[in-house]
């Protein structure tokens, strides 16, 4: 009689790349929407700090961006519409993930600041 104890280390050998392979991709989906939902919190303080009249190089150096890799675009839109722009790079360290999405994966947010009179 065959023992059942190497089958199940053969099926768990087997099965063991793809549990790793999905628990890292875990990691990677988290990380990018962990890294997006701070891109938005960021983006409320440039907008907060424009309206208060800081230049573009005055938020980037009090928000420390340049450390963050996050890069910012200010845009004027019109006499009465500015748009904010902010972009980072987040890598992915799944393996074979590069082939489904871009590594390093680019996320970005924006938002729009319409001045009535």
């Amino acid at each position: 009689m065959m023992s059942k104890k190497g089958q199940a280390l053969v099926e768990f050998v087997l099965l063991l790349p793809i549990i790793i392979f999905i628990i890292l991709t875990m990691f990677d989906f988290g990380n990018i929407i962990y890294q997006k939902n701070h891109l938005e919190n960021v983006l409320s303080n440039v907008v907060s700090l424009y309206e208060n009249n800081y230049t573009e190089k005055e938020i980037e150096d009090k928000l420390s961006l340049q450390k963050e890799e996050i890069s910012i675009d200010i845009e004027n839109k019109g006499r009465k519409e500015i748009s904010i722009s902010l972009e980072k790079k987040v890598s992915v360290i799944t393996p074979g993930l590069n082939y489904v999405i871009d590594n390093p994966y680019e996320i970005s947010t924006s938002r729009s600041i319409v001045y009535e009179s």
